[in-house]
């Protein structure tokens, strides 16, 4: 896919949650099982890294984060406030 494509899929949803989620999943390359098991703790923005535990052959690994997808994260945090899930349902 060109970067074009690419751009037009992840900024096609008006939701910001589908958005970010489709960011991750792009730009960390993260299996839709790894999306759904993130928490609110496996971001460490101080070090721009994202932790993924319990990952393929149940393994951790550690993925880093752009300042875009940080900041992408932080104004879904702000407008979901997760509680136990990053990407919580919507009866959470």
């Amino acid at each position: 896919m060109s970067k074009e494509e690419v751009k037009r899929i992840i900024t096609a949803p008006q939701n910001i949650k589908h958005r970010t989620m489709l960011s991750l999943i792009y730009t960390c390359g993260l299996r839709r099982s790894e999306l759904i098991d993130l928490k609110p703790t496996s971001i460490d923005s101080g070090r721009n890294l994202l932790i993924v535990k319990q990952a393929k052959g149940n393994k951790d690994r550690v993925v880093p984060l752009s300042a875009k997808t940080i900041e992408m994260l932080r104004d879904y945090y702000k407008i979901y406030k997760p509680m136990v899930w990053l990407f919580e349902g919507q009866e959470a």
